[in-house]
């Protein structure tokens, strides 16, 4: 007993469109990463080097040999600083804005009452 040709069009159909789809989307991928595999098993060091190759060079995979730092990347830092932490005062001072600071980001790591209240009392 044969199997109309006719039931067999769909399931080609959705195999070539998934075929198509996946090669796609690894053509997408390969070209976000600038023409080089993508990578596995990336830990907290290569996401630092990797940003730092994204600031040298503007491609997330880029590297460069250049012993110099192309102009403006002094200016490009990743880490954020507030205001409180730029402005020039005593050391007493300092020592305030570094409790400040580290209490302001304990709250944000913590859901610890006293750190908390320690905040709003600063």
């Amino acid at each position: 007993m044969g199997v109309p040709f006719e039931a067999l069009l769909p399931y080609g159909i959705i195999i070539c469109m998934f075929g198509i789809t996946g090669a796609g989307m690894s053509k997408i991928r390969h070209m976000q990463n600038g023409g080089k595999r993508a990578r596995h098993s990336i830990d907290q060091w290569d996401r630092v080097m990797m940003d730092r190759d994204r600031r040298l060079t503007g491609w997330l995979r880029g590297q460069t040999d250049s012993p110099t730092a192309p102009k403006g990347y002094e200016l490009n830092n990743p880490w954020r600083v507030s205001k409180y932490d730029i402005q020039e005062c005593r050391p007493t001072d300092q020592i305030l804005v570094r409790k400040a600071y580290y209490l302001r980001s304990l709250t944000l790591f913590s859901s610890n009452k006293e750190a908390r209240i320690r905040r709003r009392k600063i």
